[in-house]
């Protein structure tokens, strides 16, 4: 057809652009694929590639997908920006089997990379304030962080100490409640997330 450029072909209502400069796009295998290599998909360059294969993920058993994604994710450092997207890809996962990991959505709220951070911030929103149609119950939970459990530290006459643990991916303490009669006494709060604070009334 007259009148198109060297490089673009007319094909019926659009037209198609080609880049003779750059190799095509090489086919990916998804459909069938076994777990690991979805997973290692997930760090293709092309964003329709890491959409396509968390589709396939989606299909799959969720447990077997789980526990693959959090052996995968393991070579990853959150404090590098460059596996950033790659631990966010696996928050994703994660999300997308109703498998709440806090320890890894709290890895990605400190992420060097700002839109690390931003996307950690939606699935926080999803997992702890939205989504009506499913109750905390509902949704399974990777074991909590490791914290010191809530105790008696000390108790002398003058003053009782008590730690009172946290459970992060709960928000919420390990402790309902405690009672000291007749004497002084100061509380720590120990979290993976929070600094402690020491407390006395």
């Amino acid at each position: 057809m007259s009148g198109i450029p060297t490089g673009m072909k007319s094909m019926g209502g659009f037209t198609a652009f080609t880049n003779k400069k750059k190799p095509l796009q090489k086919a990916v295998k998804i459909d069938g694929e076994p777990i690991e290599k979805l997973l290692a998909n997930l760090m293709h360059p092309v964003d329709s590639v890491r959409h396509r294969t968390r589709v396939e993920l989606s299909e799959r058993d969720s447990s077997a997908v789980i526990k693959a994604t959090q052996e995968w994710m393991k070579q990853f450092d959150p404090n590098k920006k460059e596996d950033a997207h790659h631990l966010l890809e696996a928050l994703w996962v994660h999300q997308q089997h109703n498998f709440r990991n806090g320890r890894l959505l709290n890895k990605l709220l400190k992420s060097p990379h700002p839109h690390a951070r931003v996307a950690a911030l939606t699935v926080q929103h999803h997992w702890y304030n939205a989504n009506p149609t499913k109750g905390v119950e509902e949704i399974e939970e990777e074991h909590t962080e490791e914290t010191a459990q809530s105790g008696v530290l000390s108790d002398t006459p003058e003053l009782t100490t008590v730690r009172i643990g946290t459970i992060p991916e709960k928000m919420k303490y390990d402790l309902a409640e405690f009672t000291v009669q007749g004497r002084s006494s100061s509380s720590t709060y120990s979290s993976p997330i929070l600094t402690s604070c020491p407390t006395t009334w």
